[in-house]
């Protein structure tokens, strides 16, 4: 079992246990979209587990991580952009901005 440490930007940590799976519990993907769907999930979880170690390695957390993607990606924006995108409440933009 293996454990990671995250932080919800507001100072509360959670660790989370990550259980190393017995792949052959798992069904085989039938279909062409339940492949697709199978690779896109290990993507995902294998980026959200990539930016949680960039995160603590720079000491950020995940919202400061996925801030700073967001400008990367879409450039510029006010602070009241930047919640309405990312569903911070103003405080928690306020917080991530700092």
């Amino acid at each position: 079992m293996q454990q990671l440490r995250m932080d919800d930007g507001v100072g509360v940590h959670f660790v989370v246990a990550v259980a190393e799976t017995d792949r052959t519990k798992f069904p085989e993907p039938v279909t062409r979209a339940d492949r697709v769907i199978l690779e896109m999930r290990k993507f995902i979880t294998g980026a959200v587990f990539l930016n949680a170690q960039i995160a603590e390695k720079l000491g950020l957390t995940m919202t400061d991580i996925q801030v700073i993607s967001m400008l990367q990606l879409y450039g510029p924006s006010t602070p009241s952009g930047l919640g309405a995108a990312t569903d911070l409440s103003s405080g928690g933009v306020t917080v991530a901005l700092d």
